[in-house]
């Protein structure tokens, strides 16, 4: 074994026949290989840094309710400035009765946000819906109702209660571990109609009459809580946050109109 030696020299004093070694010892301590250290702040950081973070993409499908009872029927209007019929925006009866492209092509579109502050929202899902008749519009398989008295109207229904109705819409969809017992999630929706008739897409907003550019913001949003509890997952149309939307009995209506400025 290998050792250091040094030599102490003892001072000469007269009468003394010893002498003390002050060896300082520190009260603080400190591992000595800092390994858990180590794995806390460096492997651990390190780690996250290189390795994406693991995320639950299962999603859940949330039925419409009133706070209550699940909705039967949920119905998108939609309202030009000309009007609200199919022949105010450029269609004749022949579209109808032929059930053309661009009739059939046309299409409301729902874009959900998870924000209504337009410079930060994040894009969540989009909803097309294309136009349906109703029975009431259609009498036989080539007797219509006249082009000017049907109306811009996406009816959805519950699928396993109306299996010939339209479901496009009346369920949405989104990750299961964002939506929490007890805190819903609020996402906002704003819409436009992409008219394959003349080409047009026209952007759609919450109230009837013309808006100033700086109230715009304000009207363009309709909100929608989503929710869960031990018997599933739900979203409601929030009538506190825009007037757009009319509850009925077991349905609910969400107008929606054609965007205008001052």
């Amino acid at each position: 074994m290998i050792v250091s030696r040094y030599k102490m020299k003892l001072p000469t004093i007269s009468g003394v026949t010893g002498t003390t070694i002050n060896i300082p010892i520190r009260l603080d301590y400190q591992m000595v290989d800092q390994s858990d250290i180590i794995e806390r702040d460096f492997v651990n950081k390190e780690t996250e840094k290189a390795i994406n973070p693991i995320v639950d993409n299962e999603k859940a499908r949330l039925t419409p309710w009133d706070g209550t009872n699940e909705l039967t029927k949920i119905t998108y209007n939609v309202i030009f400035k000309a009007g609200s019929t199919y022949a105010d925006i450029g269609f004749v009866q022949d579209d109808i009765k032929f059930q053309r492209n661009n009739f059939k092509k046309s299409f409301l579109n729902l874009r959900f946000y998870d924000s209504d502050v337009t410079p930060s929202q994040n894009l969540l899902f989009s909803v097309s819906m294309y136009p349906r008749l109703d029975i009431t519009h259609k009498a036989t398989i080539n007797t219509y109702a006249a082009v000017n008295t049907i109306p811009i109207r996406f009816n959805l229904s519950n699928p396993v209660n109306n299996p010939s109705g339209f479901a496009e819409g009346y369920y949405l969809y989104d990750y299961k571990d964002e939506i929490i017992s007890g805190l819903p999630k609020e996402i906002y929706m704003d819409a436009e109609f992409n008219n394959a008739k003349d080409g047009k897409t026209t952007r759609l907003m919450t109230v009837p009459t013309p808006q100033p550019i700086t109230n715009l913001i304000k009207v363009i949003y309709t909100r929608y809580l989503l929710s869960r509890d031990a018997t599933g997952y739900f979203y409601k149309l929030d009538t506190s946050y825009s007037k757009n939307i009319t509850p009925g009995t077991n349905s609910v209506t969400i107008n929606l109109y054609e965007r205008l400025t001052t």
